[in-house]
């Protein structure tokens, strides 16, 4: 996959940090760790983007000066199909199964767009004169007929004293959703979340016998 290798990051259970769903922190706390190089900076967006868009996390972009919006669109079933790849590429921690995964499809398929956002809106801010963003997720999610449905995922704003702000060796996806203005979960991922997490206490005992 063509990023920018940087730092290690762990990929922990996002949605859950922000909801308290205790049960499923402890279910899929440890996602992966990505192997960065020490100190580089984003500076290809373009390798981002295309990177992001192999595993299903497609970027759109307008532009109103130095204002953004930014589109990431997310497509579970590629997402989730790439996961085998990412544990190859030490991207998806190999201790969370498929069977974990299935269980919590939704919360997964968030975990790594939020990855693939964090890394957007860094490379995007390096390599261009952004001041303002707006930042809006969706998800493409098999229905219950198996049809592909587009809902909203999150959404957040941005801006250039912020970005100026962090220290981005050591940022991870889960501070932007506790920095970030007015970042959001849409209603219909909250109420998939709550199902996962019923799914998760039924059936995670039975799985470890």
């Amino acid at each position: 996959m063509a990023i920018v290798q940087k730092r290690p990051m762990q990929l922990t259970a996002l949605p859950y940090c922000v909801i308290g769903f205790s049960v499923i922190v402890s279910f899929l706390l440890g996602w992966s760790e990505i192997s960065r190089s020490a100190g580089a900076v984003c500076t290809n967006l373009q390798a981002v983007a295309e990177g992001a868009q192999l595993e299903g996390s497609t970027f759109t972009v307008s532009h109103a000066g130095k204002n953004v919006g930014v589109t990431q669109d997310c497509d579970e079933r590629l997402i989730l199909a790439s996961i085998p790849k990412l544990r190859e590429e030490h991207i998806f921690n190999h201790f969370i199964t498929d069977s974990s995964v299935r269980l919590t499809p939704h919360s997964t398929t968030m975990g790594l767009c939020a990855f693939y956002a964090n890394m957007y809106i860094e490379c995007l801010y390096n390599t261009s004169t952004t001041d303002a963003l707006h930042f809006e997720a969706t998800l493409s999610s098999p229905d219950d007929y198996g049809r592909a449905t587009k809902h909203p995922l999150y959404s957040f704003s941005f801006n250039r004293p912020l970005f100026d702000k962090i220290y981005w060796p050591d940022f991870s996806q889960e501070n932007l959703m506790k920095t970030a203005p007015r970042f959001r979960f849409s209603e219909w991922f909250l109420s998939q979340v709550k199902e996962e997490k019923l799914n998760v206490e039924d059936f995670a005992p039975l799985m470890r016998r």
